[in-house]
């Protein structure tokens, strides 16, 4: 940024310099990088407006059912019961409606609560679950880090990327130890009758089960969610959310 200011100076005073060449080549080198990297980002599922914003928002609390970071900009109401805050567009609650509740102290329940309480949900939710992110890998990123330390110009995004980095492979170091040893220590021995067809898939299925009804893994990827690079355990936690998401749909038990 501070390299394109230089260059703007430059083209208003019409000055002459071999230097500034140096700065063009170093500028483009930067803009060529963060191409990329919005590349690696464009599809990722964060709903804020840049990559700046994306990168700003690892580890930020997440919200509603679509579990997105807070924009400042889409407007907010708690569910009286579960406390947690919902987008007023993603429950479906129209802000005529929302200024009436606020003004008459009526209680806002969530859909999942209403469900839950046996309740009718009195609006139409537009986000019934939440949409997939596909945030890089740590992998990846790593090989765009790599790249980064060969500019010659500081780009605000890479030192972002860097932190987001760091904090990804920091949470895998200390949370992949927990649930691979809860695993290794409820996986059972091979038994038809226990896990449906006695194949590896049943065993695993049955040892998630174990690990507390699947709340360590639940607890592990809605953390995970939060960290703008995918932390490599992630790929099994989705592997269990997957077939998770398939027992529901089957009527199944849900691992």
């Amino acid at each position: 940024e501070e390299v394109q200011k230089l260059l703007k100076e430059y083209v208003k005073g019409n000055l002459h310099s071999d230097a500034m060449e140096e700065l063009r080549a170093r500028a483009r080198e930067g803009e060529a990088w963060l191409r990329e990297a919005r590349d690696l980002f464009d599809d990722c599922g964060i709903e804020l407006p840049d990559l700046t914003a994306v990168l700003r928002s690892d580890q930020a609390d997440l919200y509603c059912v679509c579990r997105q970071p807070d924009d400042l900009q889409r407007l907010m109401l708690a569910c009286d019961t579960c406390e947690v805050w919902y987008h007023m567009h993603c429950v479906g609650v129209p802000p005529a409606k929302a200024k009436q509740l606020a003004a008459s102290n009526d209680e806002f329940e969530c859909p999942a609560c209403a469900r839950k309480s046996g309740k009718p949900y009195p609006f139409s939710a537009r986000v019934k679950k939440v949409p997939p992110k596909k945030t890089p890998r740590a992998s990846e990123v790593a090989e765009l880090l790599r790249k980064a330390d060969q500019l010659r110009v500081c780009v605000e995004e890479a030192a972002l990327l860097r932190d987001a980095h760091a904090a990804c492979l920091e949470w895998h170091a200390k949370e992949a130890p927990k649930l691979l040893d809860a695993l290794s220590a409820t996986t059972p021995a091979a038994d038809p009758a226990a896990d449906g067809a006695g194949d590896g898939d049943g065993k695993l299925s049955t040892a998630w089960a174990r690990v507390g009804g699947g709340a360590l893994a639940r607890g592990l990827y809605d953390d995970g969610e939060a960290y703008r690079v995918e932390p490599e355990l992630m790929s099994l936690l989705k592997a269990w959310r997957f077939r998770r998401l398939l027992h529901e749909a089957r009527g199944l038990p849900l691992p």
